[in-house]
C-alpha cells in the first residue's frame, strides 16, 4: 500500500479525508510531535502503523526535526527501536 502525504499527516487510502490508516503530527519549534496513529481494524497486524511512523521519522530527519512521540503507539514503537 502506498503512503501518501497530506496536511500534517501521512496516510494510506483514496483521500486524506477518509484514510484507511493515518499518522497525524504537528511541528513546533524544531520538533515534530506524533499525535495520533490509526489503522482500520481490517488492516491491523500487517505493520502498517509501523510503516506510517517510519514515514514520519524519515520526514523529520529530512527537515532536521526532533521527533517527540505523544500517542501511546508512537511511544512504544520508538522505545522498541532503541
Amino acid at each position: 500500500m502506498k503512503i501518501e502525504s497530506g496536511l500534517d499527516m501521512f496516510y494510506i487510502g483514496e483521500t486524506e479525508e477518509e484514510p484507511l490508516a493515518k499518522v497525524n503530527y504537528r511541528i513546533e519549534y524544531e520538533k515534530l510531535y506524533i499525535d495520533h496513529v490509526f489503522v482500520m481494524p481490517q488492516l491491523r497486524g500487517q505493520g502498517i502503523a509501523a510503516d506510517l511512523v517510519e514515514a514520519v521519522i524519515s520526514y523529520a530527519k529530512d527537515k532536521e526535526l526532533q521527533v517527540v512521540p505523544i500517542c501511546s503507539y508512537a511511544k512504544s514503537y520508538l522505545n522498541d527501536r532503541i
